[in-house]
């Protein structure tokens, strides 16, 4: 006679459990898959231009879906060529903003200048 193992359904998973170790994989691939693409910078189809003249690369995808500012921008250039948008902000400033943007976290330099383009940053995005 065939026998069965003993029930272990407490030991188990439950299903909720399941999609939360699901998504929050997901979320951490996700973010260490930005900040990769941020430091290399690889198919960067954005040039943010600083006052300086200097130039800050992005992706327009995630730009855009970060900032809801930079998104209104970016919708007036076709999306088919490298876009090169012209900021009003230092050089600086355009970096740790633009590295927030990617990775959700202050540069630990980060200036008042930075922070108060954050927060404007913030507030256009709940606008």
């Amino acid at each position: 006679m065939r026998s069965f193992p003993e029930d272990t359904s407490s030991e188990l998973q439950q299903p909720g459990e399941l999609f939360t170790a699901a998504a929050s994989t997901f979320t951490q691939d996700l973010r260490e898959s930005l900040v990769a693409l941020w430091e290399s910078k690889q198919y960067s189809d954005v040039r943010l231009q600083a006052r300086s003249g200097e130039e800050v690369l992005a992706h327009r995808l995630v730009i855009s879906a970060r900032s809801l500012h930079l998104a209104e921008l970016l919708a007036e250039a076709p999306s088919a060529t490298p876009t090169r948008l012209v900021v009003d902000a230092e050089h600086d400033v355009l970096v740790g903003t633009v590295a927030f943007l990617y990775t959700d976290e202050l540069p630990p330099e980060a200036s008042v200048e930075q922070l108060l383009c954050l927060r404007l940053q913030v507030c256009k995005n709940r606008a």
